[in-house]
């Protein structure tokens, strides 16, 4: 009775092993979960960090303009900025994160590259 006790527990063994590692894979492909943190951009000055809360801060030669961002889709970010110095906007990006590697395509700014840095 024994063995066949064990044999009869080994299918939910491996389904809750499936379950967890499927679980876990999409916990990592979400872009919530690696945009967090402080970018740099290549080739320029400006810094850019996102917090898991939504808030997103970017600083440029001492210009510190603030906002929100949520992700629309894995491929789509909304993002609304704006601050003292710069009137409110809310405009749609694409964004493509590769490991330590994130790009943003803005509307009439065309494509921004940035290197993780924290």
């Amino acid at each position: 009775m024994k063995l066949m006790g064990s044999s009869m527990k080994r299918p939910y063994y491996w389904l809750a092993a499936v379950s967890l590692v499927a679980f876990l894979v999409s916990c990592a492909a979400k872009p919530e979960n690696s945009i967090t943190g402080k970018w740099q951009q290549v080739n320029g000055t400006e810094t850019i960090e996102f917090f898991k809360d939504g808030r997103v801060r970017s600083d440029e030669q001492g210009r510190n303009i603030q906002g929100n961002y949520k992700f629309l889709d894995n491929k789509r970010m909304e993002l609304t900025m704006g601050g003292a110095e710069v009137r409110k906007n809310t405009l749609v990006a694409q964004v493509t994160l590769s490991g330590k590697e994130l790009t943003l395509v803005l509307p009439g700014s065309g494509e921004l590259k940035y290197k993780k840095v924290q």
